[in-house]
């Protein structure tokens, strides 16, 4: 599993390569192939959608599962988790959801510059392929 991930990092990573060569026009500042830059955001969009779903269809864990779990049977970067009240896990997750949304559409506040705005193709592209990963 590790190489196909491996795999795939490298595919992806790769077409960004192609937007780090320098431009011919100087006013163009980004130069990027949309077509593979639209391809590898949309399909690494799909499969990061297919990912998530797939944890979201994990089993829970339930309170007396967690209570009986001993703090060497989890990671150390983990144990922190293991003293949180099950209670409280919705209003937390909600919390950082709404953190998380504003994130991701904050990027869209760089359109309200007339300098950018010209490239908002370019970098709605790049963006694209930024949040796939």
């Amino acid at each position: 599993m590790k190489i196909l991930y491996s795999a795939l990092c490298c595919l992806f990573l790769s077409g960004g390569l192609i937007a780090q060569q320098s431009p011919e026009d100087p006013e163009e500042v980004y130069r990027v192939n949309r077509w593979a830059s639209a391809g590898i955001g949309l399909v690494g969009m799909l499969i990061s959608g297919i990912g998530i779903e797939s944890l979201r269809d994990k089993d829970r864990f339930t309170a007396t599962e967690l209570a009986g779990l001993r703090s060497e049977d989890v990671p150390r970067f983990d144990r922190w988790a293991l003293s949180r009240d099950l209670e409280k896990r919705e209003s937390a997750e909600e919390a950082s959801d709404l953190v998380f949304n504003g994130a991701v559409l904050l990027p869209f506040t760089l359109l309200f510059d007339k300098r950018i705005r010209k490239n908002a193709l370019d970098i709605g592209l790049i963006y694209l392929e930024a949040q796939a990963f």
